[in-house]
């Protein structure tokens, strides 16, 4: 509130002032809040006089005129402050219940410092969910040879027993009977004649039970037409119900023998039957979506041994963001990137733990025992930067079998380390794709096939 106060003499020519001040406030708002009235007080000179003449007679002397105490007040006025909203950040009038650019309820209003101090906050915000982000990829990518250890990678068949796709019939819609007739619907409203006079009484009633008859016929029929139409079509209903039940049990019947033949030419160690099956137990393994697919397997009854041609992800796939930070002075994020030397260090491990991961899936989920031995050749895919043109070498290869395998502690290995006790080989430089002769399974059990193991 503003506030004004103004003093009055107590006098006709005071109170014309007075009128006249309050309407020029009230002009501007202002209000009486409040009014004082000061007692005037005897002149000195006057009270002598008197009480020289008679010492009563100075109460007879004159006073000073009295004054009033007008306090005046009004709301304090407040320059409007341009709101925004919280959602879109867009300017929105005071009084406005939606914004008209976003169109979201404006109760959430901001001055421009508070809107200042929430986009500061969003793009904190925003800088945190973006390095969380970031981390969590690497995260995901350290872990990858751990976190697949408590997976049960054998495959259920029974996936591949598919349901019946075609829907239930239904039964054919029959229109409703409508319901009977009443003969209090049909009981005439008799005039004061008609109940006076006997002749035109029993004629108006015999007319109603006349119309009451007929229509009880008339439905009647209808309920013979309508019961033999909810028959055909409950019969119609069952005989379509008979014939889907037995094409759903011939669909489920088939989906079933065709999975038991499949998993029996797996079991009976069938070659396409496990390459198909290795196949499909790996890609459904695979965790990210951004690694190649492209893998080809060649198993060898033989020795029972698996050649895996596997196509590796290149260095584009590690993460380059370490942290995103918010720089206040700048008014913008700033991305922390990771080094070179890290990425390239990181990348190799990640190609180590997948070829160990691969391994252990097909060793894992070997339900057939058909897998004595892994030969596993690692590849990349990319472009020859000297000459422009796709190139696929094999980086890495390794031979293991499966009893030596799966009796190491894959949750605490080195798998670069472990890698090397497997004999493996690898590309000394494997950012630059240099090739390496990879490692080929001998085809069969006989000593000079053995000894002529070398490059595939």
């Amino acid at each position: 509130m503003e506030y004004i106060t103004h003093k009055f003499e107590n006098t006709p020519a005071g109170l014309r002032q007075k009128d006249e001040y309050t309407k020029q406030l009230a002009a501007e708002g202002y209000r009486i809040t409040s009014e004082q009235i000061e007692q005037g007080h005897a002149k000195g000179t006057e009270q002598c006089c008197w009480a020289l003449v008679c010492l009563p007679g100075i109460f007879l002397a004159a006073r000073t005129p009295g004054f009033i105490l007008v306090t005046y007040g009004r709301e304090a006025v407040v320059a409007p402050v341009q709101l925004y909203c919280t959602c879109c950040g867009a300017a929105i009038p005071e009084k406005a219940t939606t914004c008209s650019s976003c169109g979201v309820d404006s109760l959430g209003k901001s001055t421009p410092d508070q809107r200042a101090a929430l986009q500061i906050l969003e793009q904190k915000k925003l800088a945190t969910a973006q390095t969380i982000e970031a981390q969590k990829s690497v995260q995901q990518l350290d872990r990858l040879l751990v976190d697949s250890l408590a997976v049960d990678y054998r495959f259920d068949w029974n996936l591949l027993v598919k349901k019946y796709s075609v829907v239930r019939p239904k039964s054919r819609y029959v229109e409703p009977l409508p319901k009977a007739p009443v003969w209090l619907d049909f009981a005439p409203k008799l005039s004061l004649v008609e109940k006076v006079v006997p002749s035109f009484r029993e004629k108006r009633q015999e007319a109603a039970r006349q119309e009451f008859l007929n229509a009880e016929r008339t439905w009647k029929k209808a309920k013979e037409q309508n019961d033999s139409e909810n028959t055909v079509a409950s019969n119609e209903y069952l005989e379509a119900c008979s014939e889907w039940d037995k094409q759903k049990k011939s669909y489920e019947e088939a989906q079933v023998a065709k999975m038991n033949a499949l998993r029996d030419l797996y079991l009976s160690k069938d070659s396409a039957t496990i390459n198909g099956y290795c196949k499909t137990v790996v890609e459904r393994s695979t965790p990210f979506t951004t690694f190649p697919k492209t893998h080809s397997y060649d198993y060898v009854p033989e020795t029972h041994s698996l050649i895996v041609e596997c196509d590796l992800p290149a260095i584009g796939c590690i993460p380059q963001v370490q942290e995103v930070r918010y720089d206040e002075s700048r008014k913008a994020l700033q991305v922390e990137r990771f080094s070179d030397t890290w990425r390239h260090e990181f990348y190799n491990h990640l190609i180590y733990k997948i070829s160990m991961r691969t391994m252990y899936v097909l060793f894992q989920s070997d339900a057939a025992d058909a897998l004595d031995s892994i030969v596993f050749n690692g590849k990349v895919r990319a472009v020859d930067r000297a000459t422009g043109h796709e190139v696929n070498p094999c980086i890495l290869s390794v031979q293991t079998r499966k009893a030596e395998f799966m009796r190491l502690n894959l949750a605490e290995i080195d798998p670069k380390a472990c890698f090397k006790r497997l004999n493996g080989v690898s590309s000394e430089n494997m950012i630059d794709l240099e090739p390496v002769v990879p490692i080929s399974s001998c085809r069969t059990p006989s000593k000079s096939a053995s000894q002529s193991c070398g490059k595939k």
